[in-house]
């Protein structure tokens, strides 16, 4: 059954990718793409507009508990990789690998203005993380970045070599396809073993869009020997110019490589590498045809020559880890077309366990540039040569699992000067019977010649009250630079009174003042926001949403001067789904007026399939007027509890005073999966 399963994931992947390929999809502009979302990250309507979340994601919402979970795929690199929302609930984030839960700051970084999560060791390819957070905050937003999803097929394979198709989705912030981002290819090769202690590891890669094949492919062959405490290998790769599969084959497009590498463990504790590579920029033609000086004329050509070991010694007295290197890298130019250059990169880093639970790290970080003239040029042409260094000490400390405290000192030289940076953070739980309360605090400052940045967060989330079934989260921010200062309090809370209603709501109060003409004065921009929504459903047949925001803020940290009032309604009458929303948002103190109004009908064919219609209008009005009208229709097919394959389609329609005669509507088609877990 299982085996059925992947092979139904198998073809739906496979159509989705390859008829974009065919042509068949039509893709119109999106006028709407930068609308803020008028509903809660729960709300069907927000979840059937056109632009709100890229085509194909991985995900599940809990309108209950008001939780997004998310499946993250391993694209070997550490990140980052996409979300579904930004500006979720502050460390409400839980992050399992492999069945273990992972540290903030530790095994990730979290940015949740940009939606997007960074981990400190790579996911291989087919490996998946499992994200959940809170999406209660005021000002959460759908994440409108592009979204991956990488994922192989063997079709055959025997003794080491396989024959695999292998796909890359890339769906951009409109949820269309990214030819140049996305890949069909098939892929020969493997990894043979002819002698004992030898290892072959090739592999062939063809695109299938077509086209010159050798320009859009890649072919690689390493081979790997292990003689006693001694390791050798050799690689040689090289990749078309318009090679469009790094992620997936490791190959880098445009470059032909030659490497050698070495590894020796005269000790169990000790062990030296080794480093030669070369590599040559192929040549392209440029596509500018401008006809200015040099358009046109093949560009590459380039090479690049790198040198390098490492020194890795484990002290059998207290466990002290001793690793040091150094890489140089030579980079010459094509024949006659600019100077040369030299980058050495040296780095020594010392860990060792204190106490229990508790470990220190000394890390020294030094990178240095210097370039040589080439034919005909002169000294003073080239550029002077540029040096930066960073020394760190840190130390992570969880002397109780209900206790984690890390910090860090750095001191950078670069060539506007010095810089100190000094980093503490600590999660505490400290209650056991109330895991729930969580208290977070963090600290940063950094001290540089252009002045000082300052940043103080502090927080606490509070158990559920037993009345009303309330959730209270709230906090503190200070951040400061040079010639500002903003202070912002922060408060979200969830009430459900009665079992048809739920009330959630934020508030951030913002007070700041900036340095202007040699004198502090009030920031502008320093505004509270107000942000309530409401969810009330009196039947199992009816729900009514509405909200309210003042002066919401984008995840740049900026604010909208502007009032927002949304209102919903969504009924179902047998097997027919009505639903309705009006948003208005309004600039004070201005005519600008912007407002949208949708209004949409879903037939439930079956128990597995449904038809879905609606009509959305957007009208601005401010010394003009614009509008967008667009007509959507879809239709869904549930396969089981796991998987759904949905068709759809928009006409857009654009009016407005003063606008050109449009030639016709836009229009734009699409195929999607989607994975229930």
């Amino acid at each position: 059954m299982l085996l059925k399963t992947q092979n139904r994931l198998h073809a739906l992947l496979l159509l989705r990718m390859v008829l974009p390929t065919l042509g068949i999809f039509a893709h119109g502009s999106n006028c709407s793409a930068q609308t803020p979302p008028m509903t809660n990250p729960g709300s069907s309507v927000a979840t059937s507009a056109a632009s709100s979340t890229p085509a194909l994601s991985l995900t599940q919402y809990d309108p209950r508990t008001q939780t997004q979970s998310d499946v993250v795929f391993g694209r070997g690199i550490v990140g980052p990789y996409t979300l579904s929302w930004k500006n979720a609930h502050i460390s409400t984030e839980t992050v399992v690998r492999a069945g273990a839960p992972l540290l903030r700051d530790i095994d990730y970084r979290w940015d949740n203005a940009g939606g997007t999560i960074s981990f400190t060791n790579l996911l291989s390819a087919g490996e998946m993380v499992r994200i959940s957070y809170r999406c209660d905050t005021a000002d959460v937003l759908p994440n409108s970045a592009s979204v991956n999803l990488p994922y192989t097929w063997d079709i055959w394979q025997k003794a080491g070599m396989r024959l695999r198709f292998s796909s890359l989705l890339n769906a951009g912030a409109t949820g269309n396809i990214d030819p140049s981002h996305s890949l069909n290819t098939l892929q020969l090769g493997g990894i043979l073993t002819p002698l004992r202690g030898t290892k072959l590891d090739t592999g062939a890669y063809f695109d299938l869009h077509g086209g010159n094949w050798l320009d859009r492919g890649g072919f690689k062959f390493g081979e790997q020997s292990h003689v006693g405490t001694l390791d050798l290998g050799f690689l040689f790769s090289r990749g078309g110019t318009k090679f469009a599969q790094e992620e997936v084959s490791g190959i880098h497009a445009g470059r032909e490589t030659e490497e050698a590498n070495g590894q020796w463990s005269p000790l169990s504790n000790l062990k030296f590498t080794g480093l030669l590579r070369n590599t040559q920029h192929l040549f392209s033609l440029s596509a500018d045809t401008s006809g200015k000086a040099g358009a046109g004329l093949p560009t590459g050509g380039e090479s690049t020559r790198e040198a390098g070991g490492t020194i890795d010694f484990i002290f059998p007295v207290r466990g002290l880890h001793l690793t040091a290197g150094r890489l140089e890298t030579l980079t010459s130019p094509a024949a006659g077309l600019g100077s040369s250059s030299t980058a050495v990169h040296d780095s020594l880093n010392l860990a060792t366990p204190t106490v229990a639970g508790t470990q220190a790290t000394i890390a020294y970080d030094a990178n240095s540039n210097e370039a040589a003239p080439g034919n005909g040029q002169k000294q003073s042409s080239i550029p002077p040569r540029t040096y930066t260094q960073t020394t760190t000490v840190s130390v992570r400390s969880q002397p109780d699992p209900r206790l984690l405290m890390s910090g860090s000192y750095a001191n950078s030289l670069y060539a506007s000067g010095v810089q100190d940076s000094l980093k503490m953070r600590f999660e505490a739980t400290p209650l056991s019977n109330w895991k729930q309360l969580k208290l977070t605090g963090n600290w940063e400052d950094t001290l540089a010649a252009e002045g000082t940045w300052r940043k103080r967060e502090a927080s606490i989330e509070l158990p559920a009250l037993l009345y009303g079934r309330m959730h209270l989260s709230g906090g503190a921010q200070q951040n400061s630079a040079p010639g500002q200062e903003r202070v912002v309090g922060l408060l979200d809370a969830r009430l459900q009174p009665l079992s048809i209603l739920e009330l959630t709501g934020g508030l951030r109060l913002r007070d700041g003042m900036l340095l202007k003409s040699g004198t502090l004065q009030p920031d502008s921009d320093a505004v509270n926001t107000y942000d309530v929504k409401m969810n009330l459903t009196p039947t199992r047949f009816l729900k009514f949403t509405g909200g309210y925001a003042r002066n919401p803020e984008l995840n740049d940290g900026s604010v909208l001067r502007i009032d927002r009032r949304t209102i919903g309604a969504e009924t179902t009458f047998g097997f027919v789904s009505l639903r309705g929303q009006y948003a208005q948002d309004t600039k004070y103190l201005t005519t600008r007026l912007n407002s949208i109004s949708e209004l949409g009908v879903d037939l439930h064919l079956s128990r597995t399939d449904t038809l879905t219609t609606s009509y959305r209008l957007q009208s601005l009005f401010d010394k003009t007027y614009s509008g967008t009208g667009t007509y959507l229709f879809g239709f869904t097919h549930r396969a089981g509890s796991l998987f759904d394959f949905s068709l759809n389609g928009t006409m857009t329609n654009l009016t407005g005073t003063g606008r050109p005669e449009e030639v016709g509507p836009a229009i734009k088609a699409e195929a999607k999966l989607g994975l229930h877990f």
